[in-house]
C-alpha cells in the first residue's frame, strides 16, 4: 500500500512539473497581461445617481459623490453614461455599497481602466430650517386631529424639520382668539376660528413636537383685510382701519385690500395677535410673509399718516407714491413696527424664532416697501426666507440669478446673514407642480453656494416630489438655536 502511494505522488508531482505548471504560468502572465493594457485613452462620461439627482465627480481615477449627511452609503444606485464602445466590469444601474471606496473597471477595445468611486457625507448634521408651509387653502389638513396626524407623519417621514402653519387668514384663526374677537365685537372666540370649536393649532404642536418637528405660526394676511370677492369683517368692525391710496380708495394690491399698517392701533392689533400666540400656546416660533411687515407703495394717502408724515419731514405727502423720500420714510416705519413686533415676542419667549418671509430683494422694496436688508443689519430676524418663486417654465437660471443677487447684495455682507438665510421655492401653486429634475437643481445649486436649507411652498406639493426630499433630507438636520 505505501508503494502505491508513494508511486501515485511520484507520478502527480511529475505531472503538475511538467504538464499543469506551464499552463498556470500561461494564466498568471495573461492576468499579469491585463492589468497593464493601456488605460490612457479611456475617458468616462458621467456617474450619475438616479435616486438622488446628482453625478459624481469624475478626476483622474477617481469618482466622488458627495452627499447629505445620514445618507445610507450601503444601497446606492449608481448608473454610468458609457459610450457604445465601452462596457463595464458590473452591471450598470446596480447597488454599490460606498462605505468603503469600490473599484470598478471600464473596458473599451484592447483598454481597460480602474476607477476607485468614494461617497463623501458630512461628518455631523448641519444646522438649518429644512422646512415647508402648511396652509389651509385647498385642503382639510387642520379639520380633525386624524388629518393633523396624517400630515405630521409625512412631512417626518419626507425629513422635514420644521413646519410654518398657518394660523391667521381670511379674518379667521386657527386657534381660540380672544383678540380677534376683541377686534369684530364676536360674542364667542369659536365663530372666528378656522374650524370652530377644533384648535388645530394645538393638535399640530402636540403631534411635531412628538415627532422632533419645529412649529412656526404663519400670520399668512399680516395687514391685509381680505383678498378681493371675500368677507371683510374687520374694516366693516373697524372702517377707519382701512389703508387709502392718492384717490382716498382702500389700497388694493395684487387683488388684496388692505389695513393701514402705518396706524398704531393696526399696529398694536398685529402685535397683540402675535404675542397671544406666543404666550398660549408652545409654538418654536411667529412668521410674517410677504404682507407683514409690509404696505402696498400706494398705501400711506389716509390723514393719519400724511399728517405724521408732514410732522416729521416739515413736507406734504407728495403726489406721486414712488417719491424717493416718501418711499423712504414709509418702508422706515414698517422697519420700526418689525422692530416692535420682534421685541415684544422675544420679552414673552426671548428662545421663540421671529422669522420674516418678503419677498425677493429689491422687487419687496419697489412694490411692498420691505427693506428686509435692513431688518438683517437691525437684527430683528432669526430666519429670512425671501420667496424667490419662479415657475419651471422660466428655467433654472430664473432661480439661480435671484439666489446669486441676494448673495451679492445683501447676504455676503456678513456671516451671520447667510446663517440665517434659507430662500423659499415654489413647488406648487393652483395647477401647476414643480418637476423633480427642477427642484432638485434648485437645491444643490442653493448647496453649491454653502445654504444649507430652504423652505418650500406648500405642503399640497411635497408628497409629488418625495422622491426629491427623501433623497435631500436623509434624516432630519439641526434647527437654528436662537
Amino acid at each position: 500500500m505505501f508503494y502505491i502511494l508513494s508511486s501515485f505522488n511520484f507520478k502527480f508531482i511529475y505531472n503538475v512539473k511538467n504538464y499543469l505548471l506551464p499552463f498556470l504560468l500561461l494564466f498568471l502572465l495573461s492576468c499579469a497581461k491585463e492589468d497593464e493594457m493601456p488605460d490612457s485613452n479611456i475617458l468616462l462620461n458621467a456617474v450619475t445617481l438616479p435616486d438622488h439627482f446628482q453625478a459624481g465627480t469624475i478626476k483622474n481615477d477617481t469618482i466622488v459623490f458627495r452627499l447629505p449627511y445620514g445618507s445610507n452609503l450601503k444601497n446606492l444606485k449608481i448608473n454610468f453614461v458609457l459610450t457604445a464602445s465601452q462596457t463595464l466590469s458590473e452591471f450598470n444601474n446596480s447597488i454599490f455599497d460606498l462605505s468603503s471606496p469600490k473599484e470598478i473597471y471600464i473596458l473599451e477595445g484592447n483598454s481597460k481602466k480602474k476607477f476607485i468611486m468614494k461617497a463623501i457625507v458630512p461628518a455631523k448634521a448641519p444646522t438649518a430650517v429644512q422646512g415647508v408651509w402648511v396652509s389651509n387653502v385647498g385642503n382639510s389638513v387642520f379639520s380633525s386631529a386624524d388629518n393633523i396626524s396624517q400630515t405630521v407623519n409625512t412631512i417626518d417621514e419626507l425629513g422635514f424639520n420644521t413646519a410654518f402653519v398657518v394660523v391667521y387668514n381670511k379674518s379667521k384663526t386657527l386657534h381660540k382668539s380672544t383678540v380677534l374677537k376683541q377686534v369684530l365685537g364676536s360674542a364667542t372666540e369659536d365663530e372666528n376660528m378656522i374650524y370652530p370649536g377644533f384648535d388645530g393649532l394645538k393638535v399640530f404642536i402636540e403631534k411635531a413636537h412628538a415627532k422632533g418637528i419645529k412649529v412656526i405660526a404663519w400670520f399668512e394676511y399680516g395687514f391685509a383685510s381680505h383678498y378681493s370677492g371675500m368677507p371683510n369683517p374687520i374694516l366693516v368692525a373697524k372702517p377707519q382701519w382701512a389703508a387709502l391710496d392718492l384717490n382716498g380708495n382702500i389700497s388694493v394690491k395684487n387683488n388684496f385690500y388692505w389695513l393701514n399698517g402705518f396706524h398704531p392701533d393696526v399696529q398694536k392689533y398685529m402685535v397683540d395677535l402675535f404675542t397671544e400666540v406666543v404666550t398660549n400656546y408652545d409654538v418654536d416660533g411667529v412668521q410674517g410673509d410677504d404682507r407683514l411687515p409690509a404696505m402696498p407703495v400706494n398705501s400711506g394717502y389716509d390723514a393719519y399718516t400724511k399728517q405724521l408724515y408732514t410732522q416729521e419731514t416739515g413736507k406734504p405727502a407728495p403726489g406721486s407714491d414712488t417719491d424717493t423720500d416718501w418711499m423712504s420714510w414709509r418702508a422706515g416705519k414698517l422697519n420700526d413696527f418689525g422692530k416692535k413686533l420682534y421685541d415684544s415676542v422675544k420679552a414673552i419667549k426671548p428662545k421663540c424664532t421671529v422669522a420674516w418671509s418678503p419677498s425677493t430683494s429689491g422687487w419687496s422694496y419697489q412694490n411692498y416697501l420691505q427693506q428686509w436688508d435692513k431688518w438683517l443689519e437691525r437684527g430683528i430676524v432669526d430666519i429670512i426666507s425671501p420667496q424667490l418663486y419662479r415657475n419651471e417654465s422660466q428655467g433654472l437660471k430664473a432661480y439661480t440669478d435671484l439666489i446669486d443677487k441676494e448673495l451679492n447684495d445683501i447676504i455676503g455682507k456678513d456671516p451671520k446673514y447667510k446663517a440665517k438665510y434659507f430662500p423659499a421655492i415654489l413647488i406648487k401653486s393652483g395647477t401647476y407642480q414643480a418637476g423633480d429634475n427642477y427642484l432638485s437643481n434648485c437645491i444643490l445649486y442653493n448647496r453649491s453656494k454653502g445654504i444649507e436649507g430652504e423652505v418650500v411652498f406648500y405642503y399640497d406639493g411635497i408628497e409629488a416630489n418625495r422622491k426629491v426630499f427623501k433623497a435631500f433630507y436623509p434624516v432630519k438636520v439641526n434647527f437654528p438655536i436662537n
